[in-house]
């Protein structure tokens, strides 16, 4: 993990947020959860968005077209990189709960705690919507209402 600049934006977080959080929550094995969580929901739907951009260019460096060489199979290999952005939405989730149930007796600091996952959700869905956004891979919001149908050529 961390191949990507996905963990320095969550770490700016903190900053751009002006949330200051303290080291024990900073090291709390939940908050890596966090961080690495957010990791794989952003690359992973990088991956599936930008997948005809890529089948395109003959790139093979992105998880999907990996899955397909390993299994043989497109829609095994996409549904096993939608399955990894669940679980990791899942335990997202679970670690969000978790920190906020564990530092929800101080006031002074919930509320940072709270506004820092937070970010980091939006960093997850912000992505999205700028990869929808973009002409980058040549799909859009208007192109995957219903689901998405792509044309691998």
């Amino acid at each position: 993990m961390g191949t990507s600049a996905v963990n320095v934006t969550s770490f700016f977080n903190e900053y751009a947020y002006r949330v200051p959080l303290p080291i024990k929550m900073l090291a709390d094995p939940y908050m890596k959860v966090i961080w690495d969580k957010t990791n794989i929901i952003i690359w992973a739907t990088n991956d599936l968005l930008s997948l005809k951009k890529e089948v395109g260019q003959q790139t093979v460096d992105s998880i999907v077209p990996l899955l397909f060489r390993e299994f043989g199979s497109l829609d095994l290999a996409v549904s096993m990189v939608v399955e990894t952005i669940e679980k990791a939405v899942e335990d997202f989730d679970y670690a969000a709960y978790i920190l906020t149930e564990r530092y929800s007796g101080d006031e002074s600091l919930i509320g940072n705690l709270k506004t820092y996952i937070n970010a980091c959700r939006l960093n997850c869905t912000g992505n999205l919507n700028w990869s929808l956004q973009t002409g980058r891979y040549g799909v859009s919001k208007h192109t995957i209402a219903g689901g998405v149908m792509m044309r691998l050529e």
